[in-house]
């Protein structure tokens, strides 16, 4: 009885592990460039960072378009998406999301669409 026993949890956890490497990330989107821009296809600096971890895990990824930061942010507290990119940690938000460590980048360019010119941040 303890050798079904131990077969059938051994079985439930293989199943459970099965489908969660095969199930696609979601990801929560808003209009944001030139971080996240929808239309036509999902393009920007997240969406890319985005297709890179997904790629890096072999998994799927599915843009969720959101009309404001906000929604995303009720998204992810509610287990809807599974991940949001740039998302700052605050207090409350270490409550139901986890941050990873980065690095932020030595210099970032932002070209204005108005001046041409290049800016350093």
């Amino acid at each position: 009885m303890h050798l079904v026993k131990a077969c059938l949890i051994l079985l439930l956890i293989t199943t459970h592990f099965t489908q969660a490497q095969t199930q696609p990330i979601k990801a929560c989107i808003d209009d944001h460039p030139p971080y996240q821009i929808l239309e036509p296809t999902p393009s920007g600096i997240h969406i890319h960072a985005l297709r890179v971890l997904a790629n890096i895990l072999d998994k799927e990824i599915i843009f969720v378009k959101s009309p404001n930061f906000a929604r995303c942010v009720a998204f992810l507290k509610s287990g809807e998406v599974d991940v949001i990119a740039g998302l700052s940690p605050t207090t409350p938000r270490k409550q139901f999301a986890f941050f990873t460590p980065f690095k932020r980048a030595d210099q970032l360019r932002v070209i204005s669409k108005k001046t041409n010119q290049s800016y350093k941040i």
